[in-house]
């Protein structure tokens, strides 16, 4: 559980934290289902999703000492263009209203390994940023054989190009940063726009057997967070069956 600390690291005491609220599932409203229970299948038409949590902080009850509204949105959504591929875009956006405990804010979610997650980013450090209000865009276009079809050899080997990007925009309250305070953890939030971009090689395997995909990622000059100096270059190789 989370403590909140004086500047020579001395624990005060514990917070608790008790929340309640709901989550709408994800809305695929174009989404074709076949079959019922185990035996459900989806169809392979392109649908756009759609989800909305609100999660409800209530001080007080079982000694919770937060008051706060949290709202968070996703829509996600596929798009064909022409010969050249889909790209697929996802937005996430939130927003914190009243004082929250740090298991409650948005981390902006870092992969720090050296395997593909996929909405992450790669080049960042854990709790690098860590925000109250953000927008997070990630977008990823899959050229489906219309660049490496082109090239002979590679045509024959099945590869696959894409190209990505992915952006992180957020602030932190002055009341969260006093309610959270550490000298342990720096709040920073990325208020000035960070992104990640690169291209990837995929249907990397033999036969019928191609989840294999590897990325090539570069990022901002958003250096020296934390005072550490993150790399601006990365590879990443990741396992991602398609079915």
């Amino acid at each position: 559980m989370p403590t909140r600390k004086t500047p020579t690291a001395e624990v005060l005491h514990q917070y608790s934290d008790f929340q309640s609220g709901f989550y709408f599932y994800p809305i695929p409203p174009k989404r074709n289902v076949y079959g019922f229970g185990v035996e459900q299948r989806y169809g392979t038409k392109l649908y756009s999703t759609y989800s909305l949590k609100y999660t409800r902080g209530t001080q007080g009850v079982i000694k919770s000492q937060f008051d706060y509204d949290k709202v968070q949105l996703l829509v996600s959504r596929p798009t064909p263009i022409w010969k050249i591929g889909t790209l697929r875009s996802t937005l996430k956006a939130g927003k914190i209203f009243g004082a929250a405990p740090l298991t409650v804010l948005t981390p902006t979610p870092v992969n720090q390994a050296y395997t593909l997650t996929p909405q992450a980013f790669a080049l960042l450090d854990y709790y690098d940023f860590i925000t109250d209000t953000y927008i997070n865009g990630y977008f990823e276009h899959h050229f489906d054989g219309f660049i490496f079809n082109r090239i002979p050899f590679i045509k024959k080997a099945g590869l696959r190009s894409l190209a990505f990007a992915r952006f992180a925009y957020g602030t932190l309250s002055d009341e969260n940063r006093l309610a959270n305070f550490s000298n342990i953890i720096n709040y920073n939030a990325p208020e000035r726009l960070y992104w990640e971009y690169g291209f990837g090689i995929e249907n990397i395997g033999v036969g019928n057997f191609r989840f294999i995909r590897v990325d090539f990622v570069w990022r901002n000059d958003f250096n020296d967070v934390n005072g550490v100096r993150n790399p601006k270059f990365g590879i990443r190789v990741g396992i991602l069956p398609t079915f």
